[in-house]
């Protein structure tokens, strides 16, 4: 009994061995698509950033293009 009960438990171990596996490589490629989706994220938010610092400039370099020509105007 104690051989059967033996060969049985390790059967057991054998058989959630690959699924301990899979779960395992499961959770690192959702960990990886987790990284990944941060990391795209990450470089919007970069972007963005700099999107708005062209547009101030922009808008600052208009307000001085603006003044230059009313000034121009009123000589």
């Amino acid at each position: 009994k104690a051989l059967l009960e033996e060969w049985l438990m390790e059967q057991r171990g054998e058989a959630l061995k690959p699924k301990d596996r899979s779960q395992r490589l499961s959770s690192i490629n959702r960990s990886k698509l987790s990284i990944e989706r941060n990391l795209n994220q990450a470089r919007l938010t970069q972007a963005k950033s700099e999107l708005d610092m062209a547009k101030d400039r922009l808008e600052s370099a208009e307000r001085g293009l603006d003044s230059k020509r009313k000034s121009s105007e009123e000589e």
